[in-house]
């Protein structure tokens, strides 16, 4: 049941409310003011910016008694290359970013609807482009709306094999397809959180739900698998075909990749294998304990010396040799925090138990069913036909 918006209990809690709408405290900020300024545009194009964003914007709370925390239409929005906004021709919710042109011609060859199709893609859909006469030199690019790549936070063994497995797999095809990221850390790479948040979740406050007031409900990876897309090509090149890819610069979110130089020309695949790598070891390797059967792997990607990095599809291929958990309680087990007490060890571990005794008993339940649903479906009923005598 969705809470409703409180309200002020007296005159002095309501005279607070209005004394911090008097004051600005929800007005909108420059960025905002941005992106109200290209509401009509959008809007003509088929995309409905939030209330919020509306030129004649008037506060929702205005004249009530409402408390404004608790409005929607009181939530800032903080990014300003990327805002949400509505399809009206389905009333799906995407994000819109304002990027250079320059990115556009590398989404226009990875992120198409006929490159997309492909399962081992996982460049970030672009459904349209969309043009502004008063800015020539950058557009409007259409996407699904993503959540960041660990949020919510990972819990078993299996959710982080996957993002490596899907990662990998992505990286390999970009660089078949002939582009380097060069910006693949973990900023850049974001999910789609559909299947973990089955109420919807808003857009600028992530652990709510649409409405803004209510907590997200929130489900796990490894009951409800989720995809991993590489976003942002501002930074991206294509590769040669004569093999010569070297390229000059010190850019980027990871500085730690140690060939970046804005005089010594360096080859750019390996950056991305370096990158990647450092994702992996940075935000799993360093935090858990019982992820080592990845370390030979992350250590091969991020060699100081670039030639001894493999390439992608070598880094794939040594992925699917390892020796990894495959099935059952190993695959769902949960991720041991390196820095966790023996009791807490103690208290997660009998939860883990007791969480996968509900799971191991509702499959047993729920096998026969599926099992009796798949015969069904598979009998060679026939349609009664009348044939005249």
């Amino acid at each position: 049941m969705s809470k409703s918006i409180p309200s002020a209990r007296n005159p002095k809690e309501l005279a607070r409310f209005n004394r911090r709408t008097a004051d600005g405290v929800y007005n909108l900020k420059s960025l905002e003011i941005w992106w109200r300024d290209h509401y009509q545009l959008l809007l003509d194009h088929g995309y409905q910016l939030r209330p919020r964003f509306r030129p004649d914007w008037k506060p929702s709370w205005t004249g009530t008694k409402l408390d404004p925390d608790y409005c929607e239409d009181s939530i800032p929005h903080f990014l300003r290359p990327v805002i949400d906004a509505t399809r009206l021709s389905d009333g799906a919710v995407v994000a819109i970013k304002n990027g250079k042109k320059t990115e556009g011609s590398i989404c226009h060859h990875l992120c198409i609807p006929e490159k997309t199709s492909n399962p081992r893609n996982h460049c970030v859909p672009i459904f349209e482009l969309i043009n502004d006469e008063r800015e020539p030199k950058s557009h409007f690019l259409v996407m699904p709306l993503l959540r960041r790549f660990n949020d919510p936070p990972f819990y078993a063994v299996g959710e982080v094999i996957d993002f490596v497995r899907q990662t990998l797999e992505g990286l390999e095809y970009m660089h078949e397809e002939g582009v380097v990221h060069l910006d693949c850390a973990g900023g850049n790479i974001m999910m789609d959180g559909t299947p973990l948040f089955p109420d919807g979740f808003h857009p600028s406050m992530n652990d709510r739900n649409i409405n803004g007031i209510d907590d997200a409900k929130c489900r796990r990876r490894i009951d409800f698998p989720v995809k991993y897309y590489f976003v942002d090509f501002g930074l991206s090149k294509f590769l040669r075909d004569d093999g010569d890819n070297v390229v000059i610069g010190h850019n980027g979110q990871d500085q730690e990749v140690p060939e970046l130089s804005y005089n010594i020309p360096y080859d750019a695949p390996p950056v991305d294998i370096f990158i990647l790598g450092n994702v992996y070891r940075k935000k799993f390797l360093n935090k858990y304990k019982n992820l080592e059967f990845l370390l030979l792997l992350v250590d091969a990607m991020t060699q100081k010396d670039p030639k001894a990095r493999p390439s992608a599809s070598e880094a794939f291929s040594q992925f699917k040799s390892l020796s990894l958990p495959r099935w059952g309680l190993a695959l769902r087990w949960r991720l041991q925090e390196r820095d966790e007490t023996g009791l807490s060890r103690f208290y997660d571990d009998t939860f883990a138990l007791a969480r996968e005794g509900v799971y191991v008993v509702r499959s047993i339940i729920t096998a026969p069913l599926k099992v009796s649903k798949k015969i069904i479906s598979s009998l060679p009923f026939r349609k009664t036909e009348s044939s005249a005598s």
